[in-house]
């Protein structure tokens, strides 16, 4: 019996790198997924197996046993970090402290996994032979190996470099970028200037029928001018301000000019754009500077359970621009590294003061 334990743990031991292998260029959102179907079992198959080899315990007990923790822990787990990880992160940190929550979530799912699966630790023996202490170090000493190798696997096909490569510095928005912004959030639109205390008006009430729905700029084809407009999924639009830009401005909105551009606004001199910007709206694909069309500079933030994508981008000089990430606006000074928050937005244009 204790050979075909031997046997059964190198196989399985065999089939993780190929498994590993095999989802090492996915994007990491296909994780969780497979993990839901294939992770979980083959964790409680060695769990199981390394603790009847120990304690001479029946094997397809055990094993039986060890995937239902698993599957407890991951549903468990994970939903506790997703409930208590967004709040965390919107209430107190908003940028400068999202890295370190993260590791910090990580941290915690180690413990709750233990507490977790410490109950079918002990179920797997007799009920005159449990013992709370040696189920206690079992899940402590089994998930260091196991949950260690599973993390590692996910930070294989993770970025993180948007909050490690650059440093949050809300001194950044002292200065006055004679930028105005309009931005939506929920079934509010607001008008403000571009600083670290945005202190919008409140312009426009969304109707219900336009709740789900994005700022957009139009022409206005009488006077040539670009208006400000509500669009909803439907297609159905509400000009919110007819005439919002002048057309001699046209040449600063890229996305009225082509309708591949990503860029929502670029007020750098048609002459002088010696670099271009990227972000199309994937985490794992990030903000992307290039120069002379080669890759320069890549940002991106998209680990186990954090999926920021980042997108609708305005250059506003030659060394600055603004983007969304996670329904936030942030500013982004390529040439000294440094982000700033603004404040929270679903989607936003924006404009140079007159």
């Amino acid at each position: 019996m204790k050979q075909i334990h031997k046997i059964s743990l190198i196989g399985v031991s065999a089939l993780i790198p190929r498994a590993v292998l095999a989802n090492a260029g996915t994007v990491l959102m296909w994780m969780p997924l497979f993990q839901l179907m294939f992770g979980n079992v083959l964790i409680g198959l060695i769990e199981g197996l390394v603790v009847s080899l120990i304690f001479k315990a029946k094997w397809y007990r055990s094993v039986l046993i060890m995937i239902g923790g698993n599957y407890a822990s991951w549903l468990i787990g994970n939903g506790i970090i997703l409930l208590f990880q967004e709040y965390l992160i919107d209430s107190v940190f908003q940028l400068k402290g999202v890295y370190s929550a993260w590791i910090f979530s990580l941290i915690i799912l180690y413990f709750l996994t233990i507490i977790i699966e410490l109950p079918f630790f002990n179920w797997i023996f007799k009920a005159r032979n449990r013992d709370w202490k040696r189920s206690l170090k079992l899940s402590l000493i089994v998930n260091i190996f196991t949950y260690t190798a599973m993390i590692l696997i996910y930070l294989s096909v993770s970025k993180y470099s948007f909050f490690t490569d650059l440093k949050v510095n809300q001194l950044l928005l002292e200065k006055d970028y004679h930028a105005e912004l309009y931005l939506m959030r929920g079934k509010e639109i607001f008008k403000g200037k571009v600083s670290g205390n945005f202190n919008g008006e409140l312009i426009y009430q969304i109707p219900d029928k336009y709740e789900f729905s994005n700022l957009k700029l139009i022409r206005n084809h009488n006077n040539g001018t670009i208006g400000l407009a509500l669009i909803n999924y439907k297609g159905d639009t509400i000009v919110v301000e007819d005439s919002l830009i002048d057309r001699n401005d046209l040449v600063s909105y890229p996305q009225l000019n082509s309708r591949y551009s990503n860029l929502i606004a670029d007020f750098r001199d048609t002459t002088d754009r010696n670099w271009k910007v990227s972000a199309i709206g994937w985490a794992i694909d990030g903000l992307t500077v290039y120069s002379e069309e080669e890759k320069e500079e890549n940002y991106a933030f998209e680990v186990p359970w954090m999926f920021w994508a980042i997108g609708h981008v305005s250059v506003i000089n030659n060394n600055e621009l603004i983007c969304q990430i996670h329904g936030r606006l942030v500013l982004v000074n390529r040439e000294t590294k440094e982000i700033a928050f603004i404040t929270n937005a679903d989607s936003y244009v924006i404009r140079k003061e007159k």
